[in-house]
Formats: C-alpha cells, structure tokens, sequence
C-alpha cells in the first residue's frame, strides 16, 4: 500500500515539475522571439493629443509615457529673416508688399487627432518611436 501511495505521489510531481517545465519553455520561446524581433514597423492613429494616445494594429492603446517623438511630427518655430517682396498675381495692375525683417515660421506641425502614423515598435513592445505622419 506504501508503494502505491509512493507511486502517486511521484506521479503528481512529475506532472507538477513537467508543467513548470513546460511554462519556462513557453516564457523562454517568447523571450527569445521578441529577441529576434527587436523593431517592427507598425502604423497607429492619433485618439487624443493631451495626452497623446496612439491607437496601433486597432486595438493597442499606447500612451505618451512609451512614446518618443521624431521632430517631423513636433512642432517646431523658428526665426527667419526676409528681405523680399511679393510678385503681383496678374499683369493688369501692379501690387506688392515688402517682407522685411525676422519673422517666427512654423516648419512642422504637432500631430492631431485622427492622424496616421508610422511607428516602430521597440524592446519587444515595450516602447514606440513615430516616425513621422503617413500621408494618403
């Protein structure tokens, strides 16, 4: 009776042991994909701008928090200076205005919601880089 009850329980354990086995093989598996896939290209949509949320794949909600932006997509003023005029449009009357002086010129805009975005997914998803806006 002792060996059977010793038999059982051995059993149990090496079910037990077998199962732990198998979620470590299962974890390291996972680990070593996300390994081999350190960046992936993936495109998202702008659902808030304060803070800035990002929708990808249509259905991973990515908060600013793991989001780094490139300077194409953040707005960003600089101060030119002119010294030209403008031409008339048409050649019937003449009409022109002096620019002269240093003037704030806005190169890029910040991004907007409903906005398409390239992203590259980084540290097996963990953080995301835009890249700049795609354009349809």
């Amino acid at each position: 009776m002792l060996n059977q009850e010793l038999r059982e329980y051995i059993f149990k354990e090496l079910i037990f042991i077998t199962g732990e086995l198998i979620n470590a093989l299962r974890k390291i598996s996972v680990e070593a994909n996300e390994a081999s896939d350190p960046v992936r290209i993936m495109f998202g949509i702008v659902t808030k701008t304060e803070p800035l949320t990002i929708m990808a794949d249509q259905r991973l909600i990515i908060d600013k928090s793991k989001i780094t932006l490139c300077s194409s997509v953040v707005e960003r003023s600089v101060k030119e200076t002119f010294n030209m005029s403008t031409e008339s449009a048409n050649s019937y009357t003449s009409h022109s205005h002096k620019i002269v002086g240093q003037k704030d010129v806005t190169l890029n805009f910040g991004l907007k919601e409903g906005e398409k975005v390239i992203l590259l997914r980084i540290q097996g998803g963990q953080n995301f880089l835009v890249l700049d806006r795609v354009v349809v």
